[in-house]
């Protein structure tokens, strides 16, 4: 939550009861250079939805109330490598990889030449890498993202991971988590048919692949 995101609701006129400090004491923020850090994500939606009420249909203050959200989550974004383990085997059900600003890939060195220099040529300051291996389909050798989507994938898989976090990541097949058992398995216990619809071992059923 950036400190010009907090004076810019002052300037709404929306009157806090509860102060950045003192949300600080109760473990739903965490101070960070230059504004602060959301533990508690949930509250925060909240509190954004209520300022979307406050802004009412005006389309110059819905502009600037989604531009001033991207910069909220695009401060929350960090690069990060997740395996989430296979609730059946424990080997890694997916594989997410968020690639800052100027940074490089963790597998790069192995990577073509080609495909090195077309990244390199094609990737613009400040945007954010994604690599992604899903279930039944995967994003190759990745795609550059913005800050804002980076954010909400950092967000989405912070750990403890659950189903309805990692569900506002916008993955297909939801980095393989079962909504119903709130847990990932990998493809082989997803038992994947040609069609890219998949079984968990208890039976609950979930398309995998976007292209069928």
């Amino acid at each position: 939550m950036p400190d010009d995101y907090l004076e810019h609701l002052d300037g709404l006129g929306i009157e806090t009861t509860i102060t950045a400090a003192e949300l600080c004491a109760i473990g739903t923020w965490e101070r960070v250079g230059g504004g602060y850090r959301v533990l508690d994500w949930e509250a925060v939606e909240y509190a954004l939805d209520w300022v979307r009420q406050r802004s009412g249909e005006d389309p110059r203050v819905l502009a600037e109330e989604r531009d001033h959200e991207a910069s909220v989550w695009a401060h929350m974004a960090e690069p990060i490598v997740v395996t989430p383990p296979c609730a059946a085997c424990s080997a890694s059900a997916t594989r997410i990889e968020l690639v800052a600003p100027g940074q490089l890939p963790a597998g790069w060195d192995q990577w073509p030449g080609t495909v090195q220099a077309s990244i390199v040529r094609q990737r613009e300051p400040g945007q954010w890498y994604l690599l992604f291996k899903g279930i039944a389909t995967c994003n190759g050798y990745g795609d550059s993202i913005d800050a804002s989507r980076a954010g909400r994938i950092t967000q989405a898989f912070r750990p403890p991971l659950c189903f309805a976090e990692v569900h506002t990541a916008g993955f297909y097949d939801d980095a393989g988590f079962c909504q119903d058992c709130d847990t990932p398995y990998c493809y082989q216990h997803w038992n994947v048919s040609e069609s890219g619809y998949g079984y968990c071992p208890r039976g609950h059923g979930k398309s995998l692949d976007p292209h069928w």
